[in-house]
């Protein structure tokens, strides 16, 4: 049980992870945007690059190459069609603005070969494609789109993949960012079920991300729209709990599916300074629902807690089905801790059953500012993820540096499942436990990385008393020792056995 430290795709300028990824064996096939400047300064004169990554006896590396020039583009995804894998996103034309189109190709094939939907010249401003399911000879594609007006869209484009004609439809919510996020094919009804920023087609402002029904000729199922709520409750002000952002939704079964997201404190107002308010954070709420009534079938399962200002967004929650019963979320974590690292994030990687049940649950420090992509399993039971990040923020100028990082986490698909016997629990290591700060007057944090074990905390005095004592499995454990005369003291972490992790001497003032 491994993980390697995330490798930087180093680029001399702006570089944006945008979804397209592909892995055959021990590599990891990552295409992605570079730009001159950054993000706002689109040109259409920007490069379309293509890193190779090999994990090889647990050391990563990869080597970049450039696919074509003038080619910027948003969003990519693959999908499969006819025993061939593709590849469709969007471009904009070379020194042109508000002009926007689809291109569509096999995936192993130049991109000179792609095809373009005639869209150019209809004052697109842009088009973002998150999901893109093949039906027959049509490919439903939901994202959103931008015209003219200052908003954009929740939009599905049907494309027929053999006549090369398209139809689009487009629907509004109350919200700035309008946008479908996530779908399956219910192939009972023969309908689409599809997440949403905010429920569909209701000019009211209800809080919280929406769901409904679409038909194959791009129509809302009337009476199926409806704002995400989930039975969980516990720090959460409001009940039912509204679903703040949705991460995503995978089938079950033929009547059921899977629904992750965040469920956010609704009287809070996202922020990036810290906030004493413990309700402030967000939990991954997961829930198994029914097909026909899009409601949960029953109460719904909360895991982890996240930063609501800078995690709970579209595109950086990934979540995938892996095989029957099993379900990866990924996420980024960030804690608002002076020491150690003071704006960096992590990996919170969490293994799910089909009631939304925790199998496990991982962390991996990022040591950036970055924003989880995606998490792509590969044949030998590990995962590769992908991370949007920056550094080096200039306040004054309102710039920074942006690139990606890529990991790998080895053997996530065999680690411990819900009612297993007899697994073996892989060993703790005395790095993957942080202790800080250090001295401290009054709490002193301990941050537990890895696969999450079960592990005892104990505090003893220089003559060698016990004076604090924890058991605990979480990712952030909090001693206080306020009441503590200054002195220093002795922090011993065991594993579940007894058997010593760490020690480390601390400081109190």
């Amino acid at each position: 049980m491994f993980a390697q430290n995330p490798i930087r795709i180093n680029e001399p300028a702006q570089s944006f992870a945008n979804g397209l990824y592909s892995v055959s064996g021990d590599t990891l096939v990552l295409k992605y945007m570079k730009l001159s400047q950054d993000w706002r300064t689109i040109s259409g004169s920007e490069e379309f690059k293509m890193t190779e990554i090999i994990n090889h006896q647990g050391i990563i590396a990869g080597s970049i190459t450039t696919l074509k020039q003038d080619m910027p583009f948003y969003h990519g995804v693959s999908f499969d069609w006819r025993n061939n894998s593709y590849e469709i996103g969007s471009i904009y034309n070379s020194g042109r603005t508000d002009s926007c189109t689809i291109w569509i190709k096999k995936q192993n094939e130049p991109f000179d070969s792609a095809y373009f939907l005639p869209l150019s010249d209809s004052g697109f401003a842009y088009i973002d494609i998150y999901k893109a399911l093949p039906l027959n000879n049509h490919l439903y594609a939901f994202g959103t789109l931008k015209q003219s007006s200052n908003f954009s869209q929740a939009a599905i484009f049907k494309i027929d993949l053999s006549l090369k004609t398209f139809v689009i439809k487009t629907f509004d919510c109350f919200a700035s960012f309008r946008s479908f996020q996530d779908a399956f094919y219910d192939p009972i009804a023969q309908n689409f079920i599809v997440t949403s920023f905010f429920q569909i087609e209701n000019p009211n402002p209800p809080f919280g991300a929406g769901i409904c029904k679409l038909d194959t000729n791009l129509n809302l199922i009337m009476g199926s729209n409806q704002t995400l709520q989930s039975n969980y409750a516990t720090h959460l002000i409001a009940s039912p709990n509204p679903y703040h952002y949705v991460a995503g939704i995978e089938p079950i079964d033929r009547t059921s599916f899977l629904c992750v997201g965040t469920g956010i404190n609704p009287l809070q107002v996202p922020s990036q300074t810290m906030n004493p308010n413990g309700n402030y954070l967000d939990d991954i709420i997961a829930g198994q629902r029914s097909n026909s009534t899009l409601l949960e079938n029953s109460l719904s399962y909360a895991h982890g807690r996240i930063d609501t200002g800078e995690s709970s967004f579209v595109g950086f929650m990934p979540f995938k089905r892996i095989d029957s019963n099993m379900f990866y979320v990924g996420m980024t974590s960030r804690f608002y801790n002076p020491e150690p690292e003071p704006w960096d994030t992590e990996l919170a990687l969490f293994g799910l059953n089909g009631q939304g049940q925790k199998h496990w649950e991982y962390y991996q420090p990022l040591n950036d500012y970055c924003y989880i992509n995606d998490i792509i399993p590969d044949q030998n039971g590990g995962l590769w993820f992908v991370a949007q990040c920056s550094e080096n923020l200039n306040l004054s100028t309102g710039t920074y540096e942006s690139f990606i990082k890529v990991g790998y986490v080895d053997s996530v698909a065999f680690w411990p499942r819900i009612g297993a016997v007899g697994i073996a629990v892989p060993q703790k290591k005395q790095e993957e436990i942080v202790v800080y700060p250090n001295p401290t007057a009054d709490l002193l944090k301990i941050k537990q990385y890895g696969f999450l074990q079960t592990l005892y905390y104990k505090l003893y005095d220089l003559e060698g008393r016990l004076v604090k004592e924890n058991r605990v499995q979480s990712h952030i454990h909090e001693l206080n020792l306020g009441e503590l005369k200054p002195a220093l003291y002795l922090l011993r972490v065991e594993d579940e056995k007894g058997g010593l992790v760490k020690e480390e001497k601390v400081v109190k003032r």
